[in-house]
Formats: structure tokens, C-alpha cells, sequence
């Protein structure tokens, strides 16, 4: 299989804030079972974990120390299913905004019902990059119910990561992390509520997620790996804490003509007139 293998274990120390404001805010107690992928193999105790409709299997890897490319994951784990017929379904979520999906997808299984098999699965999404602090996470659900083992030390639950050096990833990573700001600013520009309470959005210390957040948050997410990005450096200015309305028709500077033109900004066109 291609990549690093990360063994799939149990949590031993206690989680970063960003990771747990995420947890808590995503998902529901039932949804709660997590498990690290981790590159140091050490014993675990033999455990089986359920998963059905509404529990799912939550797989985090340890947090990132730099910026690094990802250019698909392959899954392994013994499974049982309690139908001869199942269906998994597995999400892939968006390290930086974990709000978001980056894939998603249901595979069907047959015959999986007798005993624990081995499970392989490789999951080829358009490209992301993480950066530093940044964690991978998958969850997998079923629409009967399936159990999954972990600890067994002949036939361990891994995952195995294709990485490669950010900057190969970095084009296809910022088409589609850009595009859920574009279509949020697009149709929620004039609503921003960190203007009017004064706290400031970041990745790091998130305090909320989606509706507005996602106007801003990929946006952030891009200025990490590629700070000269045109559309994200636009969507922050635009969309900073001390940025407001009237400063559209007060003190816009001719950059922003331009910025709203490339954007395809209503305002566009009114902005343009009062220039000339």
C-alpha cells in the first residue's frame, strides 16, 4: 500500500483546544468515538467498536508540524457487519475547516458478515495541504450496524498516508478550498457578525463554524500554504474585523475597483462610478 502507515489507536493524553471546540461543536456524544493514527506502534488492549446510523467511528491523525501535501489515504481495518448487505459511509473532512467535507462518499460491502475480515480502501480526493497544528480526520458510519477491531496485533488498524511536499498539492488544494467562500461571500457579503462583536476569526482558536465563518475561513486557510493568493487576500481584507460598509464609497482605494471586478461583485459596477 502507498504511503505511511499510521496505526489506529487510543487516545493516551488529552486533546488540543482547537481539536476539541471542532469535536464538540460537530458532532453528538453518540458520534464520539475516536481513535488516533499514530506512527508510533505500541501495544493496545484487543477492543471492538460499533458503529451503525447514528455512531460513527471518528479516525484523527496526530497534528501536522509543517506544511505538507496529501494526495490520498488508503484505509485498513478488520470489520464484521451484521447484514450479509452494508453500506459504509465515510467522510473525509476538511483539516483546516473541519465544518466541511472535502469527500464523501458510500461504499457498499457483501459478505462481510461471518467474521472479522480485512477491510482496504483507498480514498483518491483532489489534493489537500495541511499546515502546522492541522489534523486529518475521517469518520465512517453504516446504515445497519458493523463492528470494527482494533488491537489486534496480526492484523492492525491502519491507515496509510500518500504525502508529498506542499507545493505539489498547492494548485488543486486552493481551486476547491476557495470555492465555498466564493459562493458564501456571494450571497451573505453584508453579513459579518465579527464586525459588530469585535472578535477575531481564526483557525487556531475557532469560536463558530459555516454560514458566515465559511466566507473567511478558507480564505485563512489559503494564506497559510500560498499568501499571494489574489481571491483570499480579497475575501480577508473584505471581510476583516475593520473593514465596513461605508468604506466603499469613503476611503476605497483603486486596488478595490479592480478586486471587485475580478470578483464579480454586485457593488461592482456602482463602485466603478462613482471612481469616474
Amino acid at each position: 500500500m502507498i504511503g505511511r502507515k499510521l496505526t489506529l489507536g487510543f487516545l493516551k493524553e488529552g486533546l488540543d483546544n482547537r481539536t476539541q471546540f471542532a469535536i464538540h461543536a460537530l458532532t453528538s456524544r453518540d458520534e464520539r468515538n475516536f481513535v488516533v493514527a499514530s506512527r508510533v506502534e505500541g501495544p493496545q488492549e484487543a477492543t471492538n467498536i460499533e458503529i451503525g446510523s447514528f455512531s460513527r467511528l471518528n479516525i484523527l491523525s496526530e497534528p501536522y508540524e509543517s506544511a505538507m501535501g496529501i494526495k490520498s489515504l488508503t484505509l485498513s481495518f478488520p470489520i464484521k457487519t451484521k447484514n450479509y448487505e452494508e453500506a459504509l459511509f465515510i467522510r473525509v473532512r476538511d483539516p483546516a475547516v473541519p465544518s466541511r467535507f472535502w469527500n464523501q462518499f458510500a461504499v457498499n460491502l457483501n459478505g462481510y458478515d461471518k467474521k472479522f475480515e480485512t477491510l482496504i480502501l483507498t480514498i483518491d480526493f483532489q489534493d489537500i495541504v495541511v499546515a502546522k497544528g492541522d489534523r486529518l480526520w475521517i469518520d465512517i458510519g453504516a446504515s445497519g450496524g458493523s463492528e470494527m477491531a482494533f488491537g489486534d496485533g496480526r492484523n492492525q488498524a491502519a491507515i496509510f498516508v500518500e504525502e508529498t511536499e506542499a507545493y505539489i498539492s498547492l494548485d488543486d488544494y486552493v481551486k476547491k478550498e476557495i470555492v465555498s467562500a466564493e459562493a458564501q461571500y456571494a450571497k451573505m457579503y453584508e453579513f459579518m457578525p465579527w464586525q459588530f462583536t469585535g472578535k477575531s476569526v481564526t483557525l487556531e482558536g475557532p469560536y463558530c463554524y459555516g454560514g458566515p465563518f465559511d466566507m473567511i475561513m478558507p480564505a485563512l486557510a489559503i494564506k497559510r500554504v500560498k499568501p499571494d493568493h489574489f481571491i483570499a487576500n480579497y475575501l480577508i481584507e473584505m471581510s476583516g474585523p475593520d473593514f465596513k460598509m461605508e468604506n466603499r464609497l469613503i476611503q476605497i482605494e483603486p486596488t478595490w475597483l479592480v478586486c471587485q471586478i475580478q470578483m464579480g461583485h454586485p457593488n461592482g459596477p456602482f463602485i466603478c462610478v462613482i471612481l469616474i
